[in-house]
């Protein structure tokens, strides 16, 4: 395991750093990871994301796997947008491509490959988003903010 106590500089047993490992795994926070899209037969998928052709014939490799139902909805892959970890003031989930209202001010959820970070306009996405509410989003509310 390499853990090892610190009075006495004796390996510790593996078990026994299983347990500790569990025990503090508890604590920390996982980032859940999920996407929606706009499904190709009309409205929002959520669930996870698939890119691949399965089979032999098919119409279109990108798709949404919804847990909660267990179904596969073929979606425009222009519009899918990853969950960003926060929600807004109304406890609706923020995603890439949703627009917050930002004291009067309209400004688009974005992802930076380079920053490796959110954006939102072009300050960081940080928990102060929880403090603003979800508008629309570039995809069907375009008009709101300067793409």
């Amino acid at each position: 395991c390499g853990v090892y106590a610190q009075e006495s500089f004796h390996a510790i047993e593996p078990n026994q750093c299983y347990l500790q490992f569990f025990q503090q795994i508890k604590y920390l926070k996982m980032r859940i990871i999920k996407f929606r899209a706009l499904s190709m037969s009309g409205g929002w998928v959520y669930g996870n994301f698939i890119n691949s052709k399965r089979f032999l014939g098919c119409s279109n490799e990108f798709r949404i796997h919804e847990p909660k139902t267990g179904l596969e909805s073929d979606v425009i892959p222009e519009t899918v947008g990853q969950f960003t970890g926060l929600n807004d003031k109304n406890g609706k989930e923020i995603y890439d491509g949703d627009i917050l209202n930002v004291d009067g001010v309209y400004l688009k959820v974005w992802y930076s490959e380079k920053e490796a970070c959110y954006f939102l306009g072009n300050l960081i996405l940080s928990a102060s988003a929880s403090h603003r509410e979800i508008i629309g989003n570039v995809f069907e509310n375009a008009d709101l903010v300067k793409l």
